[in-house]
């Protein structure tokens, strides 16, 4: 085996397992419309306005108003912190700003009777940015090699920022078959976006020869997909107590399209032991790649239950079957490490430019209780549960996405009630901690088998955000 070749197999065994960052899937993260966003979306049970189009088609049939309109934003303000994600004592954090629109909706009557009814609506199904950075600066013996016997400068620096925005837009018919129950049907329209940079060196240099060594990874990908997928619901009105069920069917693929990129430029490392400083570079972009994202079965059911003239509590529960792991692009198997030739069949840009997905089953549920306090003013409080089901994938590759914690939502808020329309405004505060997370990258002990990195190790996250709801509905009449 050549130092070439040496050097493409500890590429494979040593860098692609560190990459990338995790994963990024909760299902939970937003919810839509006035009313249910406010209820943390336990309304599949109890859903009387146009945001029924995607919580619960069913419940149009109920909705008793001959044409209404939904709109609801969210300015989110988002703090995402790795405690030592970067090292011993370099944490890696991320503030966001961002202004959410939730869901715009309406129906219109198919009948004088209102028995059959066409729904629309628009929604932000997810939206997530994350920026963070890092650098370490010091002078020591920190490589104490051969190449390097005395003090050297080094210094590591990474900065990665990804983002993600899917909308769902969706027409949905209901029909009232008598005063209890009602069906429905939406069919959904999800366009995705979401690209990922990540940008790591290395430096190492002597104070005493001025002898340098160097490593940087570059890697990044963006990609668009349009898929379609149904949700079909049940609504049954036994007063005091309205129930709901939808099944929310696995996605369609359309068409998607992407790029993937990766470059690993390493100078003067002896990388496999030999006592030789190596030299090379790993490189490659293919554009114009197939994207696809897939969405799992989903099952939901809901109660509402007027336990008072004033008072109604309601629950909802959610569960999503896993997805296993799945090529979301796949680049072709190309020569990765230049001159082209040199390490055919050991590795290629296949194996660090595919782009990998995979999801684990998850369970959500959501309680709310709304009170009226007069005829016009409702308050509202709810919570709600967000799990990852981030599943690992052991494939070369990159994962998709850059978190992987449970989060929490709590909602405080309320609606006013005036002849013609209705406001809703609310706050919710959102919460995550993990403490087994695994170090994006680690400045400390840097060793060059690891291209002057050290091993990536334990770190531990927490996310914060806090988010004002604020709808209009307007009753045509």
């Amino acid at each position: 085996m050549t130092r070439i070749q040496r050097t493409a197999a500890m590429i494979a065994m040593v860098l692609l397992p560190c990459t990338t960052l995790a994963q990024d899937h909760n299902y939970w993260n937003n919810q839509f419309g006035s009313r249910s966003a406010l209820m943390g979306g336990a309304v599949v049970g109890g859903v009387r306005d146009t945001s029924a189009v995607f919580y619960n088609p069913g419940a149009l049939g109920f909705i008793d108003n001959q044409s209404l309109s939904v709109s609801a934003n969210a300015l989110r303000v988002e703090r995402s912190v790795i405690e030592n994600g970067a090292g011993d004592g370099r944490d890696l954090d991320s503030d966001t700003l961002s202004v959410v629109p939730l869901l715009i909706s309406g129906i219109t009557f198919l009948n004088d009777s209102g028995s059959d009814v066409l729904g629309y609506g628009i929604l932000t199904r997810n939206s997530y940015q994350l920026e963070i950075s890092e650098r370490r600066d010091v002078v020591g013996n920190i490589l104490n090699s051969g190449t390097f016997p005395g003090e050297e400068n080094y210094i590591g620096q990474i900065s990665a920022d990804t983002k993600l925005d899917e909308y769902w837009g969706g027409v949905g018919y209901s029909h009232r078959f008598n005063e209890q129950i009602s069906a429905g049907l939406t069919t959904f329209v999800a366009v995705r976006s979401q690209s990922f940079n990540e940008q790591t060196f290395a430096r190492v240099i002597s104070t005493d020869t001025f002898a340098a060594s160097t490593s940087n990874l570059s890697s990044n990908y963006d990609f668009y997909n349009v898929r379609l997928l149904w949700k079909g619901g049940v609504s049954v009105d036994c007063n005091p107590v309205k129930i709901g069920l939808t099944v929310t069917t696995p996605s369609i693929d359309l068409f998607g399209d992407g790029t993937s990129a990766g470059d690993l430029t390493v100078t003067n490392v002896d990388i496999d032991g030999d006592g030789l400083p190596d030299t090379f570079v790993a490189d490659d972009r293919q554009d114009d790649l197939d994207a696809e994202i897939r969405s799992p079965l989903s099952i939901a059911a809901g109660l509402d239950w007027q336990i008072t003239d004033q008072t109604v509590i309601a629950v909802t529960g959610e569960w999503f079957t896993a997805l296993g792991a799945y090529d979301v692009m796949t680049p072709e198997a190309r020569d990765f490490i230049r001159p082209p030739g040199v390490a055919t069949g050991l590795f290629n840009s296949q194996d660090f430019l595919t782009v990998l997905d995979a999801a684990d089953d998850v369970f959500n549920v959501a309680l709310a209780v709304e009170h009226s306090f007069t005829e016009t003013l409702k308050g509202i409080l709810s919570f709600r549960t967000d799990y990852s089901n981030g599943a690992s994938i052991a494939e070369q590759g990159k994962d998709l996405g850059i978190t992987d914690w449970n989060v929490y939502h709590v909602t405080v808020g309320g609606t006013y009630r005036r002849e013609r329309s209705e406001l809703a405004l609310g706050l919710v505060y959102s919460f995550a901690d993990k403490d087994d997370a695994q170090q994006v990258v680690n400045f400390d002990n840097p060793s060059e088998d690891t291209f002057l990195f050290g091993r990536p190790g334990s770190a531990s996250a927490n996310y914060d955000a806090l988010s004002i709801i604020l709808g209009y509905t307007y009753y045509f009449s």
